[in-house]
Parts: structure tokens; C-alpha cells; sequence
């Protein structure tokens, strides 16, 4: 009896890759791995500066990128955006779309006003919607296409400094990723979603201090924080055609905080193990 092994080389060599918010943090980091496996990255970011940087980053490490800035909440910006996109692709049709850009908003229901709820709700869900609906006749004319959406873990738990308009978006999230899923499946566009934990962003690097960052890293199972590097990997490869069959899904890249009922310091306490 003999055995053969199957390496697959993950590769987006002449795919077109749109990421949302991508100008630091966790988008940024998904855009330097995909740009890193070959792919020309559309950058985008409400800030042209922020969108620029990274831009600039990746072609000073050889990659290819484009800065397309604007706010993704504005139909008239999504449908240059997607059409920016489109003229880049070799085949005329976006084939990844990363919906990563997000606000979370006020942290208590009652200081959260409606004004505030609907400009949440509008980034971190309808926009993914308007984009995937613009992205859509191209990928469906090429027969493929990739949607990937950032959502959280608090999409399945609660947000802990998001408060609810955070919370229930990213819920949304989640649905919107299922059906997606189901609907599409047939023009060969898989439809998948991401859940980061507490993750180390440029962001959350300047508002805590190295004791804080220490004591949030202990109640993660693996002992660490996420990265975006994290974040990025797996979206790669859902991108890729290594996850052809893979649609539908929701990952948490959370060190296995979800798993735990309560805090992972308290829980190795009351097993004796601290």
C-alpha cells in the first residue's frame, strides 16, 4: 500500500482584494498577508492619510496596493470604490471583498442615543451589505468570488466596551454572512466570517499600559492577545483556493476565550492549577 502527501501552496497571485478599514489595525493586517500571498490589495479607509500608509508599507516591501479612501457608508463612494476595483481585476470582476471596517459607539444603553445607534448599525452592517451588493454582478459574471466578514466574539457573547449597538452589528454580521452563504453558494461565492477576540491593535497598545495588557493576556487560554497578523492568516485562507468548500462559517481567532463560561484566571483557580 502506498502513500502520497498533497501540499497545497496557498497562493492569491492575480486576485484583487478589497479591505475595508484597512488603513491600521486589524485591517491592516489582513491586507499585509493578503499582499504578502500575492494578491494587488485595494486599501481602503475613511482616512486618505491612513489609507495612503498602508499603501505606501506594502510597496515599500514589494507589494502591490492601491489606496482607495472614502466612507463606505456613502452608496455613491461604495459603488467608485467597487468600481476601482473592477478595473484592476484581470478578469473584470472583484474577486475578495473583506468587510472589516467597524465603530463600536457608547458603552451603557441608556447614553446611547439613536443617532449614535444608526451611525453604527450603518458601518458595521449595512455598509458590508451595500458592498457585497454592488460586488456582486462582477463576481457572479467571473463565477467566483470571496466575502469575509470581520465580525466578533461579541457577535456570539456581548461586547465588553462596544455597548449594544456594537453587539447586535456585529450579531447582524453573522446572520447577514449565513445567508449570503446559503443564497450564493451556486455562483461560486463562498461567504464567510471571522471572530476576533481581544485583539493587539496600534489602537489598544496606546490606551493601555504594559500591567493592563499583562492581566488581559492572562485570562486568554493561550496567554496572548491576538494579533491582526492572526486575523489576516485565516482570512487568506478562506481567499484562497484551498477553502473552495468552506462557506457559511463563523472562526473565532480568540485565543479560546469563547469556550471558557468566565474568566480563564478563575477558572485554572478553581481547578487548583494557578
Amino acid at each position: 500500500m502506498s502513500t502520497s502527501q498533497h501540499v497545497t501552496t496557498q497562493t492569491l497571485t492575480g486576485r484583487t482584494a478589497l479591505v475595508t478599514g484597512s488603513g491600521s489595525g486589524i485591517g491592516a493586517g489582513v491586507a499585509a498577508e493578503f499582499a504578502a500571498a500575492g494578491a494587488h490589495v485595494v486599501v481602503n479607509d475613511y482616512s486618505e492619510n491612513a489609507a495612503q500608509a498602508t499603501v505606501d508599507d506594502l510597496t515599500s516591501r514589494g507589494y502591490t496596493a492601491t489606496a482607495a479612501a472614502g466612507d463606505i457608508t456613502d452608496p455613491d463612494t461604495v459603488a467608485r470604490i467597487i468600481a476601482s476595483c473592477e478595473a484592476l481585476s484581470a478578469s473584470g470582476g472583484l474577486d475578495i471583498l473583506v468587510n472589516n471596517a467597524g465603530i463600536t459607539g457608547k458603552q451603557h444603553v441608556d447614553d446611547l442615543d439613536l443617532a449614535t445607534w444608526n451611525r453604527v448599525l450603518a458601518v458595521n452592517l449595512t455598509a458590508p451589505f451595500a458592498l457585497t451588493l454592488a460586488a456582486l454582478p462582477g463576481m457572479r459574471a467571473q463565477g467566483r468570488g470571496r466575502i469575509i466578514n470581520i465580525a466578533s466574539i461579541a457577535g456570539i457573547r456581548v461586547s465588553v466596551l462596544g455597548g449594544a449597538a456594537y453587539t447586535a452589528s456585529k450579531s447582524g454580521v453573522l446572520g447577514l454572512t449565513r445567508h449570503l452563504a446559503s443564497e450564493l453558494a451556486t455562483d461560486g461565492i463562498t461567504a464567510n466570517a471571522i471572530l476576533p477576540g481581544v485583539t493587539l491593535t496600534p489602537m489598544v497598545e496606546q490606551a493601555t499600559d504594559a500591567a493592563t495588557r499583562a492581566k488581559v493576556a492572562a485570562s486568554v487560554p493561550v496567554g496572548r492577545m491576538a494579533t491582526p497578523a492572526d486575523i489576516g492568516r485565516l482570512a487568506a485562507w478562506f481567499a484562497a483556493d484551498t477553502a473552495d468548500n468552506i462557506t457559511g462559517t463563523a472562526v473565532p481567532v480568540d485565543g479560546g476565550m469563547t469556550v471558557l463560561p468566565g474568566d480563564y484566571t478563575e477558572y485554572r483557580a478553581t481547578r487548583g492549577e494557578s
